[in-house]
């Protein structure tokens, strides 16, 4: 069973450098050119650049802003209190009507 090794192209040269900035570690060579010289790094750097030019052709475009309808008034509604209404809590605290 042979398998395909030859490596996946990214989009542009712009993608490689910008996934090797992104993904770079601190033991990695300094430059872009040093880094890809290693077969290693260079795959590395190629699969995040693939991924990156697909993550970028797949965005969609980003949805109209929607302002939320703001309602006639801030606050609800208060009812008014029914006559004779005595409220056990507040009486029970010592709280009275003035």
């Amino acid at each position: 069973m042979a398998t395909d090794t030859t490596p996946v192209q990214p989009e542009s040269d712009d993608d490689m450098r910008r996934a090797w900035r992104m993904f770079r570690l601190p033991s990695w060579p300094a430059t872009f050119e040093q880094t890809i010289e290693d077969p290693l790094r260079l795959r590395l750097v190629q699969m995040h650049a693939h991924r990156l030019a697909k993550l970028r052709a797949a965005a969609p475009c980003p949805a109209p802003v929607r302002v939320p309808e703001r309602r006639s008034q801030a606050l609800p509604s208060i009812r008014p209190t029914p006559a004779g209404y005595v409220d056990h809590k507040r009486a029970a605290a010592g709280d009275r009507d003035d």
